[in-house]
């Protein structure tokens, strides 16, 4: 039954159908159809686990923008570990690096038992499974092309195949543009796969250096940063920079709101507690319900409205920043959606995965309107 685009469970049931979509090609053609999977996240490498049995029947290959499990090594430190281990198992590897129990790290009490599961099951902690995921991509069978960031997918009318175009940064940082040939593409790149972009009116930033995510640690050591945003992502950016691993002097926390992010579990309080300690060590401060008026190179004004909203400024305070980020979220891969094709029309089929572009199939791509015909 087809029905309107909308968000997929992030499942790796796709690969009967893409399987069974992709096998006439053996049949008639007499060669090994390729599948292209735009993403190397968790639902992707299970799915290329899920068809590796099948090799003798279809080849597929995965293109990762970053590193594996970049996306994911920004999250907060809890979002991984709702779960036990088991269930972040890709194909046939177990997650062995997973064996810490993080109630027990993320409580004031070290001694304290697991709370999930009666105290008896291992559960994965973010960085322990990026750690995971990259080994299962490295020293798995399985084809990942990291840093290759797929920009636009075009479909030959005549053969019904595909161009995966692709930039490349080669370890050398040269940006190659590769073109691969396939059957069948699925889209495995997430909802939440590129930060939010942070953008400002050119006329406000004389000379300040605005990013909307976190780079690398050196960067910052040793500098003042203003990190806008109090979502889990702000939050998350701020106690790294105040960390020894980043080491920076000072951060500014600040957000148009005028309350910090609503914790929904527990593993979200441990941000808030350590932004507490930061906060009392005196090497982050907090401004709520402010906006950035202006910035230069080494400062940032921050505006206070007035309570409703009306009546104009409060007042302003200036705080030093070296570095602003706009810690805003992430979102999906619009702009890769639209160079593909979608409008209001499109459907996806509930059994198969498939869009109503024959031959690219969802798997977890959500925020983006139905798809529709080359």
């Amino acid at each position: 039954m087809a029905n309107h685009y909308r968000a997929q469970p992030a499942v790796p049931l796709l690969w009967l159908p893409l399987l069974l979509a992709t096998v006439s090609v053996h049949t008639h053609e007499g060669r090994i159809p390729h599948v292209a999977v735009v993403g190397a996240g968790p639902n992707a490498l299970r799915l290329i686990a899920c068809l590796q049995p099948h090799s003798a029947l279809v080849s597929v290959e995965a293109f990762e923008a970053e590193a594996v499990g970049n996306t994911i090594s920004s999250w907060y430190e809890g979002s991984i570990s709702h779960s036990p281990k088991h269930t972040f198992k890709i194909g046939k590897l177990e997650p062995d690096e997973c064996s810490q129990c993080l109630d027990a790290v993320y409580t004031a009490d070290k001694s304290a038992p697991c709370l999930l599961d009666g105290g008896k099951a291992r559960h994965c902690g973010r960085d322990e499974y990026v750690a995971y995921m990259r080994r299962v991509a490295e020293h798995g069978p399985m084809r990942v092309h990291e840093h290759a960031k797929v920009v636009d997918i075009k479909r030959n009318t005549s053969t019904g195949r595909f161009s995966v175009h692709a930039n490349h940064r080669s370890e050398q940082s040269e940006m190659l543009q590769l073109q691969h040939s396939a059957d069948a593409v699925v889209l495995a790149f997430g909802a939440a796969s590129l930060p939010k972009p942070f953008r400002l009116d050119p006329g406000t930033v004389d000379g300040a250096r605005v990013s909307s995510h976190l780079e690398t640690a050196s960067k910052y050591a040793g500098r003042n940063v203003l990190v806008i945003g109090t979502g889990p992502s702000g939050m998350e950016s701020a106690v790294r920079l105040c960390s020894s691993m980043y080491g920076a002097k000072h951060v500014t926390l600040a957000s148009h709101s005028r309350a910090l992010y609503h914790p929904i579990n527990d593993y979200v309080n441990q941000s808030l507690y350590r932004i507490r300690q930061f906060t009392n060590e005196g090497l982050m401060s907090l401004h709520l319900g402010v906006e950035m008026s202006r910035a230069n190179a080494t400062h940032a004004v921050l505006a206070r409205q007035k309570k409703g909203g009306v009546g104009g400024i409060a007042n302003e305070v200036t705080v030093a920043a070296d570095f602003i980020i706009g810690a805003l979220g992430f979102t999906t891969d619009v702009a890769l959606v639209s160079a593909i094709g979608f409008g209001t029309n499109g459907s996806l089929n509930d059994a198969t995965y498939e869009t109503s572009i024959p031959g690219i199939f969802n798997l977890g791509v959500s925020g983006v309107a139905p798809w529709e015909s080359l």
